[in-house]
C-alpha cells in the first residue's frame, strides 16, 4: 500500500510540473514530456507491486514473491 501511494504522489507531482510548465520553451516541453514519461512508469510499477506482494503472502510462496518484486 505505502509503494502505491508513494507511486501516486510522484506521478502527480511530476505530472503537475510538466503541465504547469510546459509552455515555456521547445526543448524545455520535450524534456517535461520525458519528466511526465517516467512519472507514468513509476506509477505502473508501483502499481505492479502490490498483486505481487499479497498473491505471494503464504510462507511457502514468499520466495517467489520477492523475486518476482526483484
Amino acid at each position: 500500500l505505502l509503494v502505491h501511494l508513494a507511486a501516486a504522489i510522484i506521478m502527480m507531482s511530476f505530472s503537475a510540473y510538466y503541465h504547469l510548465f510546459n509552455c515555456e520553451s521547445h526543448d524545455r516541453a520535450t524534456y517535461l514530456r520525458c519528466f511526465d514519461m517516467v512519472g507514468i512508469c513509476i506509477m505502473i510499477c508501483g502499481s505492479s507491486t502490490p498483486p505481487f506482494y499479497y498473491g505471494f503472502m503464504c510462507n511457502e510462496n514468499r520466495f517467489w514473491g520477492r523475486l518476482y518484486l526483484a
